[in-house]
């Protein structure tokens, strides 16, 4: 009878380790890179430069910030996966990040959908977006 209550007792603490050892196994499979072409949806992007404009997510300015957090509806993950902008002038309006993700390199290509603005005139402020995430060629 002692065995039963020491087996009543320590089953929770079994199904605690499992499951803990479930997760763990899991943390490594990690989601899968989705790459190719992105459809921009320039309404909901204009959406967003307005918001910009207006002084919101000014992180959008910066196409290795919105490449990081982005990334993670292509499967990248901002805490464990690295990103380096590969060419710092971004005047052409063009930006490749390179994303290291479980050994493979990425290149996760952003252009600015209004370079010259909402308005046409002005450039500053532009935001960037995510326009096609490809495996990099060794």
């Amino acid at each position: 009878m002692g065995e039963n209550n020491l087996s009543g007792k320590l089953w929770p603490h079994i199904l605690l380790g499992l499951t803990l050892l479930g997760t763990l196994l899991l943390a490594g499979c990690g989601e899968k890179i989705k790459a190719g072409q992105v459809k921009i949806d320039t309404a909901s992007l204009a959406k967003l430069q307005e918001g910009v404009n207006e002084g919101h997510q000014p992180w959008r300015t910066d196409p290795l910030e919105v490449a990081r957090a982005d990334g993670a509806d292509y499967g990248f993950d901002i805490n464990l996966d690295t990103f380096t902008l590969t060419d710092p002038s971004t005047s052409a309006s063009t930006a490749i990040v390179l994303a290291q993700h479980k050994g493979k390199n990425y290149l996760i290509k952003l252009v600015q959908p209004f370079p010259y603005g909402l308005d046409g005139k002005t450039k500053t402020g532009s935001i960037w977006t995510i326009k096609e995430v490809v495996v990099e060629k060794r």
